[in-house]
């Protein structure tokens, strides 16, 4: 079996160096089984920066595609379409490869035939490797549970999703649930091709035989227009799948609220205002989507 990697790139010329190198550094299938693949989905000038360095320092080892920016979905897709591997890894810019891990994967794709998705240890920032699915959230429980959950590395895919910084998928069977899903822009892609693969009668995993370093993850910290676009395909993914969003918005209120209290209680108020602008922001927004007549 073979591996592509595929890098969507956005304004990420100061990171990308790293990730690569630490990808050939790591390479223990050789040099033939493996191919890297970067969509460049910055602007005209950024792009030829990005295109000439990536040429001078590695020739044409490496797939380079410059493309319009239509999500981080459809970036991956395109560089999907002219991969040649039989395994595909989705991988950020800001991800290191830390030890040789690729025998591994393969060989873990080879013993399980049913196997789509697989998922390994995140380093870095909280060390959150997989999430709960927005719809199996437990109000403000959730985010205690997660982090327990991943400190003692139990996995399961009923109720959790692997994080999309970098996974490793089974391109026959990406291809027949039809790849991601090109209506998320940016939010809400992992939990959506979790619940395909399982619908499909594939299975998803996570191996923490398989570390990785995070550089960046600002999961938490979300600009307006971030918050706004993660509202818009959790919506979307709800709806998709006949979730009830509104009890989600609802439960976030709530969630936000009850921490807010406590953040009162410890005096902490850097975590006050955290709360209370991100509950706010859900009020509103449940306000203007669900209160309006």
């Amino acid at each position: 079996m073979t591996l592509s990697i595929i890098i969507v790139t956005y304004y990420s010329y100061d990171l990308i160096k790293d990730c690569i190198d630490s990808i050939y550094i790591n390479n223990n299938i050789g040099d033939g089984n493996l191919e890297i693949i970067i969509v460049e989905n910055s602007d005209e000038q950024e792009s030829e920066r990005l295109r000439q360095f990536i040429y001078l320092v590695y020739g044409n080892k490496i797939k380079f595609v410059k493309n319009d920016n239509l999500g981080y979905g459809q970036g991956n897709n395109v560089g999907i379409k002219i991969s040649t591997g039989d395994i595909i890894t989705i991988m950020n810019p800001d991800v290191l490869v830390t030890v040789p891990i690729f025998s591994r994967v393969i060989k873990t794709f080879s013993k399980m035939p049913k196997l789509a998705l697989l998922g390994g240890r995140q380093f870095g920032r909280k060390n959150i490797s997989y999430y709960i699915r927005p719809e199996k959230e437990i109000h403000f429980i959730t985010l205690f549970l997660m982090i327990i959950l991943n400190r003692i590395n139990v996995f399961n895919s009923k109720y959790m999703f692997p994080s999309g910084a970098f996974l490793f998928i089974r391109k026959e069977a990406f291809e027949a649930i039809g790849l991601f899903d090109e209506k998320m822009f940016l939010y809400c892609e992992e939990p959506d091709i979790t619940e395909r693969f399982l619908r499909a009668g594939y299975s998803v995993r996570y191996d923490k035989k398989l570390p990785y370093q995070h550089l960046i993850d600002d999961r938490d910290d979300l600009s307006d227009y971030s918050f706004k676009e993660a509202l818009i395909s959790t919506e979307y993914y709800f709806n998709k799948f006949s979730y009830n969003f509104k009890f989600f918005i609802k439960q976030k209120i709530f969630s936000y609220k009850l921490m807010l209290f406590f953040a009162k209680m410890s005096g902490n108020k850097k975590l006050q205002n955290k709360f209370k602008t991100t509950g706010d922001k859900f009020l509103s927004f449940y306000n203007n989507k669900f209160m309006k007549k």
